[in-house]
Formats: C-alpha cells, structure tokens, sequence
C-alpha cells in the first residue's frame, strides 16, 4: 500500500473467514503494524466489539457489523440501530450496506433508502467515513471494549478438508518457495557475480497467496476454479524447482568434491543439525556390484538400494542412505562408492509383522492390517490402547453437510478386512507394511513404514477415492490417561477440549500427559478430532454440492506417529513436524575442485568445505521460519531477513550461529 498508494494501512479487513480465526492473529497483526480488525464472522457470545488479546499480549481492537457485511438499508437496519442504543449507550454503529457476497456493491434501493431517511426530520445522522475513524474516534475514544482471549470461530468446520488435493498442493509449493528462498539466499554468497531472484518470487507469493483466500483454500468453490488453481500450481512450481536447483548448484560447485566414490551433497533446509535417511538417484558409467555411501572419513553409512536400471549408455540408482550430524541449514559431503565397502547396520528390524528401529517399535494384525502396538522405547510403554491407524468410512448427513459444513452421523464402517497384509520392503534404513482395503467403489493401500534413526514413523495413504456424502478418518485409540489435546495453529498451539468437535491442527496434533504422549505430524491433512483418548485425522470428503467430482480419484496421504517420553514440549513435536514436511535434500555432485575466479572477493578464492551451516538457531523451541535476501536494498552487501517465532509460549534467549561476522 505504501508502495503503489502512498498511504500506511492499519485495518485489517476479514470478513467471512469461515474457517475461523487463529488466537495469534492479533500478534501477527500488531507485527505488521496493524491496529485495528474489521471482521464478519465469529463473534464471542455478544461481542460486537472488544480488544483482541494474543498469546503474548498484543491486542488490536476489533469489530464486526452486527448486521453482516450486506446490511439492507431499511426498516431493519433502524431497529438494530435502536437495540445498539439501549444495549451500548451509544448512537454511533458502523454499517457495511449493499450487495458484500459475490460483488455488486450498493444496491439502488438501498441509495433510495438512504435518501429517504436523510430527508427525514427525526431520521438518523449518516455519515460515509473510512471505518477507521470509528475504530478511533468513535470505539476507541468514547467505549470501553472488553478484553477478548481465544479463538473466532468460523463454525464451518468442513472446509478444513474439503477439496483436499488442492490443500495439500498449496502447502507442498509453499515450502518449496519457502525452501527456495532460503538456499537462493545462501547461494548469492558463492556466485561469481550475485543474483537473487527476488521479482520471481515477489509473483510466485502473489499467484499462491491470491489462492489461499475464501472460497478458494478453504474448498467451497466451483470446479472449474480448481482447474485454474493447479495451472497457476504448476506453473509455480516448476519456476521454483528450477530456482532451487540452480541454487544447489550453485552452492554445489563450490565445494572440492574431488576424491574416491560419487560425490552426494545432501542439503538441510532446517536452522538445527538432523540425522535422517535421504534418498538420491545415482548414475554410474558401468554396472555397480554393489554400492555403499560413506561419510567423510570414509565410515559406510546404513545405504539401501531401491532400485537399479541402465537407461541408454549409463546406469541409474535409486538410493537411500542415513545422512548423520546433518549441519543446520547447510550442507554435508557424502560419497557412494561400489566397491570395498559394506553398508553399515541400520536401526531398523524386521520379525514377522514387526518392525522397530532405535526409538520404537510397530505391530500390525496381519488379520486386520490395524496396528496393535506403538511402543515408544524412551517412555518404556505401549500407547495403542486398542487397534490403530483405522481407517474409518463416516457417513454424512444427506442435506446437511456440504464443502462447508461437516456433518457426520453414527453410521461407520472401519476396514478391517484387507486383501492382504505383508511386509514389502525389507532393508537396514527402511521397512514397510502394506495393508490393501475395498470398500464399495474405492481401493486403499496403507504403508506403514518405519525408518532408521528417526523417532517417528510414517503412514502412507493411497487411495482411489469415488465416495460421494461419506467421510475418511484415520483412527488412533492411545493409553494416554488424563491426557491434553493440543492443536498446532499459525505461529503457535492451542489446548482444547477433547470433546469430538471437528478441529482444525496446522502441522500437528498431540495428545499427552506429563510422562508421554503421542503426535500426528500432518503435510495438509488439517481437519481433526480427540475424543475419549482418541485421535482422529480427517483424510477425504466427498462433498458434491459445490463440485460434483469433488476430490474423485487419486490421492497419495502422508502423515506421521510420534510416540514420545513427556510432554509435546519437551519432546520437541513442533521442530519434529518440520522434520516430516522438509525432507533433506540430496544430489549427485560432479568432481571439481570448487575454486572460482573471484568477484570483487579476493577472500574467496578458495574451495569451500566439505561440511558447512549458514545459520544455526538456539534453543529448541525456536523455529526459523524464513530467510530471504531484503529486496528493496539490493546489491552489494544486500541485508538479509531472518524470521524466527518462539513454538512453547514462553520467552527466550535466542542465539543465532553464522559461520563469518556480520555487518549491522
């Protein structure tokens, strides 16, 4: 606003935000310097008007017409100026009149109206004004509005699923962006002559964003807006993948990658040190017998080959390997060699329909596919407290659901017949559990799957989903007695009650008392419940009212089961969520010498090394949510933006780690 129309904007203006309002949204508007909230739906019990309180005490005062956003100018609209008298003492009421819902603006009876009562001799006083000037000078000046803690509802709990291909492709290029900047950030510190492509991303934020308002995100739009939405998607996200692997490359060519064995460099997208399995596709020039990846001092790392194929004149690997000590946001050397070497023992075990690695251990019914056991070693317990991972086919209530509204009845069918239960892959850094399902005209096919050296394991859904007025929820009955329902939200977490009220959960959903607990780590699967120990992720809905072929067809579902010892916060769940939805990056490196002809940097005439971190953040509970090069100042010695938030709700003294000094 600054920029195009010269003025500072201190409203915020949400009005039919049906999907809800986050408790932090007041902190997120105070940090962008706003002041005031002009919204339309959720008001607390009757609240017109209140200062909004965040979690860490920022408040911005906000308002909603007590006559919607569509106010017919009438007989109506004097009665309720009549009601806002007596109940607030006050003749002073903001009205938003004509057609606010699909555009049109003032309608012609409306200006008749307003005519009409302004040649009124005992008709009201009114005033067209910027809704600021009642924010200050009217709510501000003359009311004493309560102070309001929580959540706005929207009340439409259905659109945390509704059209849930769209969701999950939205949340997958917003960490590619996100990703994207933070290595093209790095990458302007290596380049022989720096670039940064901040125009591209500028209109890469604007195409996704402008997508992520209503009716589109929440799933309540027609389908031919969905057909323009994965347009706009794909084009995004191959403008952004491009960006990435030049950044990679980049950064990559500067590192002395000389030596014995195929050089991998393996990237850490996240601010604290990781050790996780990766997987990277390999080209050798003659058939390799063998191939092991080992780290620096040439130790073999757990390495499993998933497949093998010559393609014309070369041969291709598919390769996962457990990168260790992965540095934060940076990156580490690694070689695969195919001979002379044999692959270390991973963590993971395989006996019958039990699968464990070093933190847990998982069994499933191999008469069901239901998982039976969750052991968490470090809290020394099972916390499947009945059979888990369910999938549970709901019905919905004919008429009364829709893309909006979730409106599930009593009617359910859990599978619990598969076509088969077996184990599929076997291997030292990853094992995995197939269970295949029908029900009427959809297929299923759950993977389990349990890594080496990670503290959590991953369920895999595919599905072909052709359901129409049902629901798909994963179920998970936990031993968990006393324990609290804690909600991950924009920027924060929420406790709520564990009553069985669709929920909304940003990347994860805990359930835990103080000695253990266990986790959903989602990548867009945002709609939940918790109700008697059990928690309940909603995966697909098949709503035809808006769309008729509403998310009809293919899906491939993941999402993650973190058994832990304590609490959510000392179990870290929030960096573990991050963990799950930003894999570490790996790449066959060419073998160079990585020194460059410099510019205008004589010090940086030399080879970078083998192992490397741009950033380090301190303590745990903080999160690095973004890094980018500051864009209206660039060029040489360009500022660059770091974003951090706290994950716990409590203060702290956060130490960032760079590897040179920095200029202020």
């Amino acid at each position: 606003a600054r920029e195009h129309l010269g003025c500072t904007v201190t409203m915020a203006w949400a009005p039919d935000a049906f999907s809800g309002h986050t408790h932090t949204l007041p902190t997120i508007l105070k940090g962008c310097g706003i002041d005031y909230l002009l919204f339309g739906r959720g008001m607390p019990d009757t609240m017109p008007f209140f200062w909004w309180q965040g979690p860490d005490g920022s408040q911005v005062l906000s308002y909603t017409p007590v006559n919607t956003y569509s106010a017919v100018v009438g007989p109506d609209l004097l009665r309720q100026m009549a009601e806002w008298q007596k109940t607030y003492g006050s003749n002073d009421m903001l009205v938003l009149y004509g057609r606010g819902d699909h555009g049109g603006g003032p309608r012609t009876d409306d200006i008749e109206a307003l005519a009409h009562l302004r040649a009124a001799d005992d008709g009201p006083r009114l005033l067209h004004t910027d809704p600021q000037v009642f924010f200050r000078d009217i709510l501000q000046a003359h009311y004493n509005p309560p102070i309001y803690r929580g959540e706005l509802g929207g009340g439409s709990t259905g659109s945390y699923t509704s059209q849930a291909r769209s969701k999950q492709r939205s949340r997958e290029i917003e960490r590619l962006l996100l990703t994207a900047e933070r290595f093209a950030t790095i990458a302007t510190c290596f380049q022989r002559k720096p670039v940064f492509p901040r125009l591209d991303f500028n209109q890469a934020w604007k195409t996704i964003l402008r997508h992520q308002f209503h009716d589109e995100l929440p799933g309540t739009s027609r389908s031919p807006v969905y057909e323009d939405i994965q347009a706009d998607y794909d084009r995004v996200s191959a403008q952004m993948n491009g960006i990435l692997a030049t950044a990679l490359a980049e950064i990559g060519n500067r590192v002395d990658t000389r030596g014995e064995g195929a050089p991998i460099l393996v990237f850490n997208p996240l601010a604290w040190e990781r050790s996780e399995p990766t997987r990277v596709m390999l080209r050798f020039m003659d058939r390799p017998d063998t191939i092991v990846v080992c780290d620096q001092t040439g130790g073999s790392l757990p390495t499993q080959v998933l497949s093998l194929e010559q393609r014309d004149h070369a041969w291709f690997a598919d390769v996962l390997f457990t990168a260790e000590a992965m540095p934060p946001l940076g990156y580490k050397l690694f070689r695969a060699v195919t001979a002379g070497s044999e692959t270390a023992r991973g963590g993971v075990e395989i006996t019958d329909m039990q699968l464990e690695n070093q933190f847990l251990r998982v069994e499933a019914d191999p008469t069901t596919g239901h998982l039976t056991k969750i052991y968490s070693k470090f809290a020394g317990r099972n916390l499947a407290a009945g059979p888990a991972n369910v999938l549970q086919l709901i019905a919905e209530q004919p008429g009364a659901h829709s893309a909006w509204t979730i409106a599930l009845t009593d009617q359910i069918d859990s599978l619990s017949q598969p076509e088969s239960v077996q184990v599929v892959e076997r291997g030292p850094v990853r094992a995995i559990i197939r269970a295949s399902y029908r029900w009427r005209e959809s297929f299923f096919m759950v993977d389990t799957i349990v890594y080496d050296a990670l503290p959590w394991f991953e369920i895999r859904l595919q599905a072909d989903w052709q359901e129409r007025e049902c629901c798909l929820k994963a179920a998970f009955p936990l031993a968990v007695a006393a324990g609290e329902a804690t909600f991950d939200v924009p920027y924060g977490h929420i406790v709520r009650p564990a009553d069985g009220t669709e929920a909304l959960a940003q990347n994860w959903l805990d359930l835990s008392n103080i000695g253990f607990g266990l986790s959903l780590l989602n990548k867009a699967r945002y709609g939940c419940d918790v109700k008697d120990n059990v928690l309940r992720l909603t995966l697909l809905r098949g709503i035809p009212d808006l769309d008729p072929r509403a998310d009809q067809g293919e899906h491939d579902v993941s999402f993650a089961v973190y058994p832990h010892r304590g609490s959510w916060v000392s179990a870290q769940t929030p960096r573990r969520a991050m963990d799950f939805s930003y894999p570490l990056i790996a790449r066959q490196e060419a073998r160079h010498s990585g020194m460059m002809e410099p510019w205008m940097v004589p010090a940086a005439y030399q080879a970078l090394p083998a192992t490397f971190s741009f950033v380090r953040v301190e303590p745990p509970s903080v999160m690095l949510t973004a890094l980018k090069v500051e864009e209206d100042e660039w060029g040489e010695w360009s500022p660059f933006i770091i974003r951090l938030f706290e994950s716990t709700g409590f203060a702290a003294d956060v130490l960032l780690t760079f590897p040179a000094p920095l200029r202020f």
